[in-house]
């Protein structure tokens, strides 16, 4: 029997759990304090419930590939016999993993209690950190290239440019590790030292030595007016807040005649009403759905923006504030994170309303796929792949990103970095220019 998405009325759990929530009390193994195991009747209730919590929630939430192939009823009767007659939480943890693992979903998983404590880490202030002031890309061949030096920092300070390659960090080579581990070697306490070996486009290489500091990270809209009557908006989020000064950028653009959104180094966070401002501000036409369990729920750009901007000041749009003008959107990688991104971006491609420039990305089920994450009693931690980005007019599961203009990172691409332009700019501006009809941008 197929695994169908209804949802279950006959199954009661024990105690209630809300996704990054409290949860009742638990003591797998033990009691309710912790203090001395339970007997084994008290053992079977307390994992019956655990078991009932994991297997009803991917039951009503679960939309991934895995919904096709596994009957969902019938790894119930298997695992939950062996969860419920576990003899500790690291087996009945076993089974929940081996159980949900069955979906072959990489972003529907369970962790056990230790695992998931692992994984959480103490409040911090996203917004500061200690280091030299530097933004690392991952380029093809691994290398971690700086791809931006924050004003004022020590980077910038030291001499460090954009399109440096980092070579070694107080003499350990970079070469072979990933980008965190390069950017944690590179962070250290305020006023310690640390040496970058760097390496320019064409392989002359210097050491400089950093004393890191507190390093404030204002992730905000930007604009600029290019040459050629092209207006440049970045967006680094969709966050709260974001739409009114997307509005208050795309004011000053008013007068240009094209206009190229940047979305590269998207982060993912994103607040649904600000996205459907912002979306307003360019289209009125409904840019794809989100599928859930429970069906589907369009994506309407709002263009009325009750309530208006609350402290931030900004009028709400007028009928002159929307933009009718031809759009080039900048994409990479991190447009697959956010699934009002590549709404947004395969919305106005396909309205022909964009031309899309940069680094697409390939189908993958972890491409526009929203997460919910679930506290299990006890502390183990569940995530179901629970929401798909899907199109309106033909119900497919957006899933990936083709471009218009492909501009691959190459090492043409590193050396216009270091030479203070970008190739993705040049590319949106020579296509916005194609759409104008005036040839070459300059």
């Amino acid at each position: 029997m197929a695994f169908q998405l209804r949802r279950a009325s006959a199954v009661f759990l024990a105690c209630a759990v809300l996704a990054f929530g409290g949860v009742c009390g638990w003591a797998a193994g033990g009691t309710p304090d912790g203090d001395e195991p339970l007997d084994p009747a008290a053992r079977a209730e307390r994992y019956a419930a655990l078991f009932e919590t994991v297997w009803l929630s991917v039951y009503q939430r679960y939309v991934g590939a895995g919904v096709e192939r596994v009957d969902w009823f019938a790894v119930r009767g298997v695992y939950k016999p062996r969860v419920t007659g576990a003899r500790d939480d690291e087996e009945a943890y076993r089974y929940l993993e081996e159980m949900v693992a069955l979906l072959e979903d990489p972003l529907t998983f369970v962790r056990s209690p230790a695992e998931a404590a692992a994984l959480r880490s103490p409040e911090e202030d996203a917004s500061r950190y200690s280091g030299v002031g530097i933004l690392l890309r991952q380029f093809p061949d691994g290398s971690a290239v700086v791809a931006g030096v924050f004003d004022r920092s020590p980077a910038a300070r030291g001499g460090v440019r954009k399109g440096e390659r980092i070579v070694a960090v107080d003499g350990e080579p970079a070469a072979g590790k990933s980008l965190d581990e390069v950017a944690g070697k590179i962070q250290g306490p305020v006023g310690s030292q640390v040496a970058l070996t760097l390496a320019d486009p064409w392989g002359a290489e210097r050491t400089v030595t950093l004393r890191r500091a507190e390093i404030q990270v204002r992730a905000e809209v930007v604009s600029e007016r290019l040459p050629g009557g092209i207006g440049y908006l970045s967006i680094p989020h969709f966050n709260a807040g974001t739409a009114a000064q997307v509005l208050s950028h795309l004011r000053r653009l008013y007068r240009m005649n094209g206009l190229i959104i940047d979305l590269r180094g998207l982060d993912p966070g994103a607040s649904l009403t600000d996205f459907a401002r912002i979306a307003g501000l360019f289209t009125e036409e409904d840019l794809g759905g989100i599928f859930l369990s429970g069906g589907v729920f369009p994506l309407r750009p709002d263009r009325e923006w009750q309530g208006g901007t609350g402290a931030f000041g900004v009028p709400p749009p007028t009928r002159l504030d929307y933009w009718e003008k031809p759009i080039a959107i900048i994409v990479d990688g991190s447009v697959a994170r956010s699934q009002y991104a590549m709404a947004l971006v395969t919305g106005l491609a396909g309205s022909g309303k964009a031309v899309v420039v940069g680094r697409g990305v390939e189908p993958s089920p972890l491409v526009a796929t929203g997460q919910w994450v679930e506290e299990l009693p006890g502390g183990g931690l569940l995530a179901i792949a629970a929401s798909k980005l899907v199109s309106l007019t033909d119900g497919r599961v957006i899933d990936g990103l083709a471009v218009d203009v492909e501009v691959p990172l190459d090492a043409r691409y590193v050396e216009a970095w270091y030479r203070g332009s970008d190739l993705d700019v040049e590319a949106a501006r020579e296509a916005l220019a194609a759409r104008l009809g005036r040839g070459r941008a300059e």
